[in-house]
C-alpha cells in the first residue's frame, strides 16, 4: 500500500485590491468615488456574449475630470472602439 499523500493548502486570502485603470493606483476602501464599470462585449449581430472588460476609476481621476477621456483611451487599447474617439 502506498502511504497516504498530504495535500498542502495554500493560505488564501479573499481580499484582492483593486487598481485604478488609469494611473494603477490601489483603491482604498476609503475611497467612496471610485467605480467599477463592466463593459459588456457584443458580437458581429450586437447580441451580448456573456463576456466583459472590467475598467477601475479612482475618485482622483473622477474629481479631475479625466475618467471620460481615460475610458475613451482604454476601450480604444482593448479594440471595443476606434482611435478616431480620442480627437
Amino acid at each position: 500500500m502506498d502511504p497516504p499523500t498530504t495535500e498542502t493548502f495554500k493560505q488564501k486570502s479573499d481580499y484582492v485590491p483593486r487598481k485604478c485603470c488609469i494611473t494603477n493606483r490601489l483603491l482604498t476602501s476609503k475611497d467612496h468615488a471610485a467605480v467599477q464599470i463592466n463593459v459588456g462585449q457584443v458580437d458581429q449581430y450586437g447580441i451580448y456574449t456573456n463576456e466583459y472588460d472590467v475598467y477601475c476609476l479612482s475618485g482622483a481621476i473622477r474629481r479631475m475630470g479625466e475618467s471620460d477621456y481615460g475610458l475613451c483611451r482604454l476601450g480604444v487599447r482593448d479594440g471595443a472602439m476606434n482611435a478616431r474617439a480620442l480627437k
